[in-house]
């Protein structure tokens, strides 16, 4: 049995650049509009921090929209989850730039402490946010796609009663921050974790739902990553200050290898790529219909445009009678 879950990265870039309205507001509303008209849920993970920080410096006027959408998603049938990019913890906003701190970037990696004060505080501002004090969430996402190492925050967001993690994509490879997910390709469709979120354990604490890859070859990597560039105009994303960060032989060093983990990304494949990956899941469906297998899709409000292409996927979806859910809805056959 196959089931859709589309997540929607709810934030502006990951430097600082961009506005509210431009790269969250108005690109999630046209979103949420399509979904609504199908009748589906989806699922949007908000980058607290950064809002938090928008709002302590005031550096943007339309803050204060972002609460009042996300309640408005939550109240309309659609599931929100803990979202954290750790490096705007310290941020600061001076001469009209943001200073960021990058020495945090890899969450996994700080002391206990420190993971527990960021995942607390990211709570509390969300809660905020959705105006709801008690509001649960039970999935994650960490930023940067890194969820290694593993055990001290995967015990830390069960402290917080979170349920699942859904940070990993299979196969994925992230050298700077020594990030290593090529073990987890032979894996099923989710697994328990604790140790290592590669890994399948029985007494896990988590269960991972990994973002759905496909190993293609590399150079349909390189096609991609011009298309983000022409998106975003005259912007260059990653800029050059963020590929220094990250390290530009990291970058080359995890794409270029003759196949690599290609994410289920609706904003940055073609309809083309897009359809020809549903197919070969809803064939592969056929042969193994008693297996169970949320597909997650990903994609970024800040990288919104073809809403087209989105509005004619989900018709897809829709006629061949496929199901989209929230993670919400699928515990249960998790913990089957």
């Amino acid at each position: 049995m196959i089931e859709f879950i589309f997540t929607l990265d709810y934030e502006i870039y990951g430097e600082g650049i961009g506005r509210l309205k431009e790269c969250v507001i108005r690109p999630a509303q046209q979103l949420l509009d399509i979904f609504k008209y199908y009748g589906y849920p989806l699922v949007v993970f908000p980058e607290v921090l950064e809002f938090e920080k928008i709002k302590e410096y005031g550096s943007d006027p339309d803050i204060d929209q972002v609460g009042l959408q996300l309640q408005q998603i939550l109240n309309t049938g659609n599931e929100i989850g803990l979202h954290l990019h750790s490096w705007w913890a310290n941020a600061n906003f001076t001469c009209g730039k943001w200073q960021l701190d990058f020495s945090l970037a890899n969450l996994c990696s700080l002391p206990g402490y420190k993971i527990r004060e960021i995942i607390g505080k990211g709570l509390d501002i969300l809660r905020r946010l959705l105006g709801d004090s008690q509001y649960q969430p039970i999935v994650f996402r960490n930023g940067f796609w890194i969820m290694q190492p593993t055990r001290v925050i995967v015990e830390i967001l069960n402290e917080f009663n979170l349920k699942i993690d859904s940070t990993l994509f299979r196969g994925g490879r992230i050298r700077k921050y020594n990030v290593d997910y090529r073990p987890s390709v032979s894996n099923g469709y989710y697994w328990k974790i604790l140790d290592d979120v590669n890994k399948h354990q029985d007494d896990g604490l988590l269960f991972e739902v990994p973002i759905y890859t496909e190993l293609v070859p590399f150079w349909k990597m390189i096609s991609r990553f011009n298309k983000r560039k022409s998106m975003n105009n005259d912007k260059e994303v990653p800029s050059e200050r963020l590929l220094k960060i990250i390290g530009l032989r990291a970058i080359f060093g995890d794409y270029f290898r003759m196949k690599y983990p290609r994410k289920l990304d609706y904003c940055f494949l073609s309809l083309e790529e897009i359809l020809t990956s549903l197919n070969k899941l809803i064939m592969l469906d056929e042969r193994t219909n008693k297996d169970y297998k949320p597909i997650v899709l990903v994609g970024h409000s800040k990288n919104l445009t073809d809403f087209e292409k989105v509005d004619r996927m989900l018709e897809f979806i829709r006629k061949r009678n496929l199901r989209i859910v929230t993670f919400n809805q699928i515990l249960h056959r998790l913990c089957s």
